[in-house]
């Protein structure tokens, strides 16, 4: 067991399950909605949570949502002492709209990560792990980094914005950088569409980096560079719902990872458990099931 720090977003999620996600001036009519606390990190971290202990540092607004995520966020088994309430902005949204094909468009608006402040954070050495994602101002995910090389902090870093605007040199300490295909194209300015491209991509990765450098690749698993590149498939699956796969194999990678120390066997059973989760409709459903096979 180790204790984790996740450390960014936490946002109210809606997602609505339809048969097809509209173009613009088209209709879509829901057929459901699922409402929960989310992000990426927060998705990972209830992975996390099932054989570790995790807590939460980050911001909500003074409102029912804030409220709301406090309460789920403890039900996820996350401490919640260091989430503190802002009054000058409502807590983050995020809204999801899941087709039949379980393929998600996705809009955020941040709200409140925006006066996420690393300075009400009094001490990092008691964690082992700080896990983040790259939706909060960079100058905050700076000190971030900073204050956890100062502390001797593991790292572990998702990429779901701002790539472009990323400090690469940043990367250099950074225990495990994890982005997805499209992230990784949009960071290194390179177009993936093989998996020898991919492998190129990765090679380019590490060399930011003395951490691990992995790839996520959706249908076509992931690859990895440690000591050499390396790709991981997995199995192709008929999808209910791919909303959220790519926070669980991370969670799950890490969580496997603290366990054994291997990455092998950690990028393997991160893959299956991932493409088993597509098959539940709904994050929430998804988590759930996925968690009562880490633990």
């Amino acid at each position: 067991m180790a204790k984790i720090l996740l450390a960014g977003e936490v946002c109210a999620e809606k997602q609505y399950l339809m048969d097809s996600v509209p173009q613009i001036k088209e209709v879509s009519f829901v057929n459901s909605v699922n409402t929960l606390t989310s992000s990426k990190i927060i998705n990972a971290g209830r992975i996390l949570a099932s054989s570790n202990s995790v807590s939460m540092f980050g911001v909500v607004g003074d409102d029912n949502n804030g409220k709301q995520a406090i309460s789920d966020l403890e039900k996820y088994g996350i401490d919640t002492k260091l989430v503190y309430t802002t009054s000058e902005s409502p807590t983050a949204e995020v809204l999801v709209l899941t087709d039949k094909d379980g393929q998600s468009a996705i809009v955020l608006n941040l709200n409140a990560i925006n006066f996420f402040d690393e300075l009400k954070l009094q001490s990092l050495s008691d964690y082992e792990y700080l896990y983040m994602a790259t939706s909060m101002k960079l100058d905050q995910i700076y000190k971030m980094i900073d204050r956890a090389n100062k502390d001797d902090v593991k790292i572990f870093l998702d990429f779901p914005n701002q790539q472009k605007e990323f400090d690469k040199e940043k990367l250099k300490t950074i225990d495990f950088v994890v982005p997805n295909r499209q992230e990784t194209e949009l960071l290194l300015d390179a177009k993936i569409t093989t998996i020898d491209e991919a492998l190129e991509a990765v090679t380019k990765l590490k060399s930011f980096t003395d951490g691990i450098a992995i790839i996520t690749l959706d249908t076509d698993g992931c690859v990895v560079f440690d000591k050499e590149a390396k790709h991981y498939p997995t199995e192709t699956i008929t999808a209910m719902d791919a909303t959220g796969s790519g926070d669980i194999f991370r969670g799950v990678f890490l969580s496997e990872y603290i366990k054994t120390n291997d990455l092998d066997q950690s990028i393997k059973k991160a893959l299956q458990l991932a493409t088993e989760s597509v098959k539940y409709q709904g994050v929430n459903n998804s988590v759930e099931e996925i968690k009562k096979l880490v633990s």
